[in-house]
């Protein structure tokens, strides 16, 4: 992705938004209850998983906002800057 010309903030706050959805962390943990011989997932650490998956799926898309924000105020910034050398 970087090599198309995306910037590491631009890479990061895509890579933040393509985070593993919540109902993905969901199902996971539903089929491991069925097998917990197998899985050993429980019915605790499943309420664990679950509410990572609640925690990420809140600050991810924020994240990535913040950093996209940043970066286009950055670009305008640097835009006016050189149009305003280039006014002189």
């Amino acid at each position: 992705m970087m090599l198309k010309g995306l910037k590491f903030k631009e890479l990061l706050a895509t890579c933040s938004l393509l985070a593993a959805p919540l109902t993905l962390v969901i199902a996971i943990m539903e089929l491991g209850l069925h097998n917990p011989e197998k899985t050993g997932i429980t019915p605790e650490v499943s309420a664990k998983m679950i509410a990572a998956g609640i925690f990420a799926s809140l600050i991810y898309p924020s994240l990535a906002r913040r950093l996209l924000k940043g970066e286009s105020q950055t670009e305008s910034e640097c835009n006016d800057a050189h149009e305003t050398a280039h006014a002189h």
